[in-house]
């Protein structure tokens, strides 16, 4: 409470009894008066404009008196339905990895440890990878043909007076992606066991023993049993072309008058001028026409080096290049030729060397 004492300098007078409380309740007033104009100050200090937020900016600049400092605070973004999109991570690019190169493998087997004079042999190569064969035994070369997945094989025809010895087979393996392997082995040689005999021709049949006139034919046929084609047509053994009685054995050791040892480079079998002639197993004719020598004659082409070949015929009943099943009729047997009688000479040749037709007849080498 206040208190509030007046001085006059006038003559004391007689106070009212409601004097002290006015003036009690002017100075409260003012007292109050006072306090509302200086809060009133104070407030319209702190009292400051706030701008509305702008949608398309990320942050609000508040303008305050320059009494004060400057507050940046981020604007207050509306609730919104459509979700925030996050991030993606992306992978960091990584060396692709060069592929390895599979070693090439390869392995030579022979289907038999020695092979007789006339015999055939058969090689066959496995490889881990798609690949070229070459191979040579001593100076032959030998052609591979594809015998499933990664085999190969190659038949080699013994000569019926070939040396008795080692020969040396060496084997080259190319893969498609350019490796190469050498392999390397030996096929030993051992003697068949042949006969001999002595033929006598009359004087007109011998002349045709002349070179003048065997040559040429000759070289005819060598170039004939050369044929190679890569796809094997037989399916099975081959067949008899004619049934009937041996009368000369492959690989018989002959005299000719005296004057000419050789040896019988085919079967005969007897028969009657006439009876069918059937062919041995499916092929192609690559040869059907007359000869001096060796008469009426009919080749089939059966795949990988391997033909058969029909002397003597009578007739034939196929032309070249026409294709034949096992047991089709190719002619009839016959006496034309270098003869003494009706029979069929029959011959099997791989790899243009003739070899022993029975060991066909038996079992035939299959990819």
């Amino acid at each position: 409470m206040f208190t509030v004492t007046t001085r006059h300098h006038h003559a004391p007078q007689r106070s009212t009894p409601h004097a002290p409380f006015r003036s009690l309740v002017s100075a409260v007033v003012g007292l109050l008066l006072c306090g509302l104009v200086i809060s009133g100050c104070t407030r319209s200090q702190a009292i400051v404009e706030t701008p509305a937020a702008d949608a398309n900016e990320g942050t609000v600049t508040q303008p305050v008196a320059s009494s004060e400092p400057v507050v940046t605070a981020p604007a207050t973004v509306p609730a919104s339905d459509t979700p925030t999109p996050q991030p993606t991570a992306t992978a960091a690019p990584t060396a692709t990895p060069l592929p390895t190169t599979q070693p090439l493998s390869a392995t030579v087997t022979l289907a038999q440890p020695h092979l007789a004079q006339g015999q055939t042999g058969v090689i066959r190569v496995a490889a881990n990878l798609p690949c070229a064969v070459t191979g040579h035994l001593a100076d032959r070369t030998l052609r591979f043909v594809p015998a499933g997945e990664g085999q190969h094989m190659a038949l080699v025809g013994i000569h019926a007076l070939a040396s008795a010895e080692t020969l040396p087979l060496s084997v080259e393996v190319t893969s498609d992606d350019g490796q190469s392997l050498s392999l390397a082995t030996a096929v030993e040689v051992v003697e068949g066991d042949y006969g001999e005999e002595v033929i006598h021709f009359d004087a007109e049949t011998s002349q045709l023993l002349d070179p003048a006139i065997s040559e040429p034919e000759n070289v005819l046929m060598s170039e004939v049993w050369e044929t190679f084609s890569p796809e094997i047509r037989w399916t099975d053994a081959f067949q008899w072309p004619v049934e009937g009685v041996f009368t000369s054995l492959f690989g018989t050791r002959r005299s000719y008058d005296g004057r000419i040892s050789s040896y019988h480079a085919g079967l005969d079998i007897d028969g009657e001028t006439g009876d069918p002639v059937k062919v041995a197993a499916d092929g192609v004719v690559v040869l059907a026409e007359p000869l001096q020598v060796r008469g009426n004659v009919v080749v089939i082409d059966h795949g990988a080096g391997v033909l058969t070949s029909y002397f003597h015929l009578d007739t034939f009943d196929v032309a070249e290049g026409q294709a034949v099943k096992a047991g089709d009729v190719i002619g009839t047997m016959g006496a034309t030729g270098l003869v003494t009688g009706s029979h069929l000479h029959w011959e099997l040749h791989v790899g243009g060397i003739a070899t022993s037709p029975i060991e066909w007849t038996e079992a035939a080498p299959m990819p």
